[in-house]
């Protein structure tokens, strides 16, 4: 109304434009209630044919299970960490009859079981879980896709038309005399029969006081959420301020919180390059109005 009666100069209701200052802000990590952790690997355990006793000598064994007690002494004797449970998925290779790789494979996966009971009496041993895949197709598929074999697209075919599993193999047998089949239990056979464990377990929370000495020594305790009330206690202090955000992200490189304060702390010092890069990681989903600012 007041526009259209056209009695006043326009000039008159624009204000100066305002200053605007950048308030650069962190976002608070919601709490992690109960800290799940896991370890997953795998290992390559040597047998004699058609045998399932563990021998620790035999072979490359006394490596193999040395890889896998690591993994498990790591979190077993911490007495900040409460295993959960350890899972065992044994692997046979398509070599021979389904029936006898399906026992093989069990018997195999059992007897690693039995093994680490044995050298772990502080894990009950209901905590050891125990799983098998008797002939490991799938991981001769993803071989044979990664690889420049002679007869890979032949053995693809074979594997995906032939659903019965001892005439697939008797058909990969025939090809060219044998000699497909026979490059098959030299090279990638032996990488097929292994062990995947998973070590799942739970890291205890962590008084600020006890987070405050853990996280320049054993940061990958703390949870987000535990670090970030640490930093909270150095805002006086850029350099650790500053530092304390850059260990959030290197122990959750793809979590969008720790991305976007890593960010925000580059910013702080004007580091454009640094903040773009941690900005680059958040995921689409996660990218609101803290994003965008």
């Amino acid at each position: 109304t007041v526009l259209a009666s056209n009695d006043h100069k326009i000039d008159r209701f624009l204000l100066p434009p305002a200053t605007i200052q950048p308030y650069i802000s962190y976002i608070e990590p919601a709490v992690e209630v109960q800290k799940n952790r896991s370890i997953e690997a795998s290992a390559y355990l040597d047998f004699p044919v058609n045998q399932t006793v563990i021998r620790t000598e035999y072979r490359n064994n006394s490596v193999e299970l040395a890889k896998i007690s690591e993994s498990i002494s790591q979190v077993a004797l911490d007495k900040d960490v409460d295993v959960s449970s350890i899972k065992l998925t044994g692997h046979a290779s398509p070599e021979g009859p389904y029936a006898g790789n399906e026992r093989l494979a069990r018997a195999r996966t059992e007897a690693l079981k039995t093994y680490l009971v044995s050298l772990y009496p502080q894990i009950t041993p209901s905590n050891f879980q125990v799983d098998f895949v008797a002939e490991n197709w799938e991981g001769l598929i993803k071989m044979l896709n990664e690889s420049a074999f002679t007869y890979k697209d032949d053995i693809l075919d074979i594997i995906n038309s032939t659903n019965n599993l001892d005439l697939r193999e008797q058909k990969i047998r025939r090809l060219d005399n044998g000699k497909a089949y026979r490059a098959l239990v030299s090279d990638y056979f032996p990488a097929l029969r292994n062990t995947n464990y998973e070590i799942k377990y739970v890291i205890r929370q962590f008084t600020l006081e006890e987070a405050k000495e853990i996280v320049w020594t054993h940061p990958q305790k703390l949870s987000l959420d535990e670090i970030y009330r640490v930093a909270q206690l150095y805002k006086n202090d850029e350099d650790k301020y500053a530092e304390l955000f850059e260990i959030a992200v290197r122990l959750y490189p793809q979590d969008d919180i720790a991305n976007l304060n890593a960010s925000t702390s580059a910013l702080r010092v004007k580091d454009l390059p640094r903040a773009k890069r941690y900005l680059e990681r958040v995921s689409p989903e996660a990218q609101d109005s803290e994003y965008y600012n």
